[in-house]
């Protein structure tokens, strides 16, 4: 560890992972919900910063309050949203067309933004009542798109891949919400984003702008959003690869909880190592109460 922990103490703003650092799947983290009602408590402003873009916001806050934690939306910041922040600083059009391939959380977001949404065919049974020619026929009709966003999405299908790929090649811009391949749960890791987004990359020939963590970007929409300058903020979270190489590359301090994805081993092997190593939320509570 390279800081003091006084230094971690000290910080005016924080920035929180949500899957394996608050909770796993449907699983609260030991820790997460006494932590988050100490930053409450004492007013320090913080936000979950998720890569997570299947749900909204209000979404998020309601499965946090089933958990016994206080959150509303605004405190939520996710891949979604920062995607959506980007295009908006991107696009030449007021109401850029925009095909998806991704849940709630992302069509809400780019929605909120004036994207005009493109996609028609994504149901499984059109799709399924419809021959591959008439298949084909609409993807090139959709195919004119400025943008090809790309999420989670747990209805994945040829339909999407071949949509997709025919608007990139065609012109559209290639954008991932977050390299995530795979994503913890309580039943193990599952496909996240940057699976579907390497199957379009080899079917289109194209990688994408990559937006959530592990990129700047990402770090600098969620302190617009806090408020807060990056040395007096830290990012806490369970993977090496997104949360602590995000907040390294920006100039936040970093916490990694060992509650998720990457090991104490991972962590002293890292390019872009933690300042801070901890079990769990629980370890900055006991250090908490020691002060």
């Amino acid at each position: 560890m390279t800081e003091s922990i006084q230094s971690l103490l000290a910080c005016d703003g924080f920035l929180i992972d949500l899957d394996g650092t608050i909770y796993r799947g449907n699983e609260l983290l030991p820790g997460a919900k006494e932590f988050i009602a100490w930053l409450e408590r004492i007013g320090k402003p913080y936000l979950f910063v998720t890569n997570n873009s299947s749900r909204t916001n209000e979404q998020f806050a309601q499965k946090l309050q089933q958990m016994g934690i206080s959150a509303g939306p605004e405190h939520l910041f996710t891949s979604s949203q920062a995607t959506a922040m980007y295009i908006r600083e991107q696009a030449a059009a007021d109401q850029p067309s925009v095909y998806i391939i991704g849940e709630e959380g992302l069509y809400t977001a780019l929605r909120e933004v004036g994207c005009r949404i493109v996609n028609r065919m994504d149901d499984a049974e059109t799709v399924a009542d419809t021959g591959l020619a008439d298949r084909e026929d609409e993807a090139l009709r959709l195919a004119r798109p400025d943008f090809v966003v790309v999420g989670i999405d747990r209805q994945f299908t040829y339909q999407k891949l071949m949509t997709a790929s025919l608007a990139i090649q065609n012109g559209a811009i290639f954008l991932a919400t977050n390299a995530d391949k795979r994503l913890p749960t309580e039943r193990g890791l599952l496909p996240g984003a940057g699976s579907l987004c390497q199957a379009l990359s080899a079917a289109s020939g194209q990688e994408p702008v990559w937006i959530g963590k592990p990129e700047v970007r990402m770090m600098r929409y969620s302190l617009q959003r806090i408020g807060t300058q990056p040395e007096r903020t830290v990012m806490i979270g369970d993977n090496l690869e997104t949360d602590i190489r995000a907040g390294r590359q920006a100039g936040l301090k970093t916490l990694l909880v060992l509650s998720g994805y990457s090991s104490r081993e991972d962590a002293e092997q890292a390019e872009y190592p933690p300042d801070f190593v901890m079990n769990d939320l629980t370890d900055f509570l006991r250090i908490i109460a020691e002060e």
